[in-house]
């Protein structure tokens, strides 16, 4: 996947454009990712997916904004390991782009620098200011400007009510990652920075979470820890903690095998289950 520079223009002649803030790249993401796909190699053409940071409600509704999923550097690893996506290009929502129509940000970012010929969505996707680009008013800018719209259906994991970045959210935030995990179709994980630890090859390490990522409850979880991508992830006890001297939520992390840390490495955690729910 290749990453496009937000001021790169004319980048391609023509492409399938899938938009979307992606947050969690869920299993309704993933759906529309092999959609995106197979519209891809089916009309000879490159995909490109555009997404954004901040996400857009965190501009329009700051004080209602949702904690995040994961990172953007997360959903970029995630939307390059589907093998779906081309080129990913990363817009900023801003004030200007807050104010901007549906019609000005598919001409100028979507059809001009992309050459989008199709554009793929989620059924409920809307943009532009006052969120008038809806799919009835995409599909009818469609007929002037010469692309079509394929509007992506969301379907749930049986056994849970809608396939959504909130309710994978609201799931996290009670605790249930088992069922959060099959909404995600992975491990829901959090990446933070090391406070401090004891020893080369501590046992017990406190790291500090990121206020604006999407967090379990003060609880103990099963789950695991590692410092970068080629590491073997290493099982771990974790404990989410809000209550703490610097004023910022922690987790304590109790290694069941020994990992070489330091003050100040990211350390990538999974949170699998409660420990509760074992016993």
């Amino acid at each position: 996947m290749q990453i496009v520079d937000r001021a790169q223009v004319a980048v391609l002649a023509s492409s399938v454009v899938a938009v979307g803030s992606f947050d969690g790249v869920h299993r309704g993401h993933r759906k529309l990712l092999r959609t995106l796909r197979r519209l891809g190699d089916n009309a000879g053409l490159k995909t490109v997916l555009v997404t954004f940071d901040p996400i857009p409600r965190a501009v329009i509704h700051p004080a209602s904004a949702p904690p995040l999923i994961c990172t953007v550097s997360t959903r970029l690893r995630l939307l390059a390991g589907s093998g779906a996506v081309d080129y990913c290009c990363v817009l900023p929502f801003d004030e200007r782009r807050r104010h901007e129509t549906f019609e000005e940000f598919v001409t100028h970012d979507l059809i001009r620098r992309f050459g989008m010929k199709i554009l793929v969505v989620g059924e409920n996707f809307a943009c532009g200011r006052g969120r008038k680009g809806d799919i009835v008013s995409l599909k009818e800018l469609g007929k002037s400007r010469d692309f079509s719209v394929e509007a992506q259906p969301i379907h749930a994991p049986r056994g849970l009510p809608n396939c959504s970045s909130s309710e994978a959210r609201r799931l996290i935030q009670r605790g249930d990652l088992v069922k959060a995990a099959r909404l995600l179709d992975r491990v829901h994980e959090m990446t933070g920075v090391v406070l401090g630890n004891r020893g080369a090859v501590p046992s017990q390490i406190q790291v500090v979470l990121d206020d604006n990522l999407c967090a379990p409850p003060e609880e103990d979880y099963l789950g695991a820890v590692r410092i970068s991508e080629t590491d073997r992830w290493k099982k771990a006890m974790l404990r989410i903690s809000n209550a703490t001297s610097i004023g910022r939520r922690t987790v304590h992390v109790t290694l069941g095998s020994d990992i070489r840390v330091k003050t100040g490495d990211a350390l990538t955690m999974r949170f699998a289950q409660r420990v509760a729910a074992t016993t």
